[in-house]
């Protein structure tokens, strides 16, 4: 997970009541064949309603899932390299999933977690 800036950008919740946070994580997760119980996740009680990315890593462990989150530079992005999509933290707290991007050129192709796949 990564944290990073946005130009704009809503983090209410989905339609489901989920927070975009929780949203890019079951995303991800459900990409790799995994089901996530949101009412898993345990948060602060009385803390902010956007999710840490400490919290959201510590529930992909609970949940038997791989998870590291790391602030990285705009270079840093463009040198990854991975086949999965990858959740940025923005900011202002929400998320949005990195699913391909072009060294090259310099853009990262990015969608919005709570988008139906197509």
């Amino acid at each position: 997970m990564n944290d990073t800036n946005s130009a704009s950008g809503d983090a209410s919740g989905t339609e489901s009541g989920h927070h975009i946070r929780i949203a890019a994580v079951m995303a991800v997760a459900k990409f790799h064949g995994a089901e996530l119980d949101p009412q898993a996740l345990r948060l602060e009680a009385g803390g902010d309603a956007v999710p840490s990315s400490p919290h959201l890593v510590e529930w992909l462990r609970e949940s038997g899932l791989w998870a590291r989150g790391i602030r990285v530079s705009w270079r840093q992005l463009m040198k990854m390299e991975t086949t999965s999509p990858v959740i940025l933290l923005l900011k202002d707290g929400g998320a949005a999933l990195m699913v391909g991007h072009d060294r090259e050129r310099g853009l990262a192709f990015v969608r919005d977690p709570r988008a139906e796949q197509g």
